[in-house]
């Protein structure tokens, strides 16, 4: 995913026939060119359209039409992040920055005790919650796990009077997802070639 949520596309491939040993190569490929990724998704576990969705008219094209269509599908949707980018001027992305947000207006009802100057207990009601800011830990678990300030973690920051910033992942900024979709799609040489 790029920072606004939305799946990036890093690979594909055109095989004879959607198989085990085509599967198999294409992750050999993968791996040989990215090393080892976990939770990647494949397009056909993907909830988003698939290239497999969009390209599904195509696939009776010649190789090369085929591939120029595949180019300019992604250097189209390139493009259109591009300029999502550049209309952004939020630290984090869309997505990301909404739920530091909700967060937020989360945050404003639960009561701060500080322990130390990292940690604090987050009363929310009845329920606690230790938040160790140094480690970047909420033992409710989502901090940690979205690493971005879940509504306790907020909480405590602003019980400290310090800024979001360095507690949310980098991947989730908007100079993250300018230098995401600044590589160009290049182009295919000459059909000849």
């Amino acid at each position: 995913m790029d920072a606004t949520g939305t799946i990036l596309p890093l690979a594909y491939a055109v095989v004879d026939s959607e198989n085990d040993a085509s599967w198999k190569w294409f992750f050999e490929q993968f791996k040989h060119a990215y090393g080892e990724r976990p939770n990647i998704c494949v397009v056909s576990d993907c909830n988003e359209k698939s290239l497999n969705a969009v390209t599904k008219d195509t696939r009776e094209l010649p190789i090369v039409e085929l591939l120029e269509y595949m180019r300019t599908l992604l250097e189209r949707w390139t493009n259109e992040k591009l300029l999502k980018v550049k209309g952004t001027f939020t630290y984090l992305g869309f997505k990301f920055n909404k739920e530091l947000d909700d967060n937020r207006t989360l945050s404003h009802k639960l009561r701060v005790r500080a322990s130390t100057d990292y940690i604090h207990t987050i009363l929310d009601g009845v329920r606690r919650y230790i938040v160790c800011l140094e480690n970047k830990r909420c033992s409710f678990g989502q901090f940690q796990l979205d690493e971005l300030p879940c509504p306790h973690a907020l909480a405590a920051l602003r019980h400290m009077d310090e800024s979001y910033e360095q507690y949310c992942s980098p991947y989730y900024t908007r100079e993250s997802l300018f230098r995401t979709y600044e590589i160009p799609v290049n182009l295919l040489p000459d059909e000849s070639k």
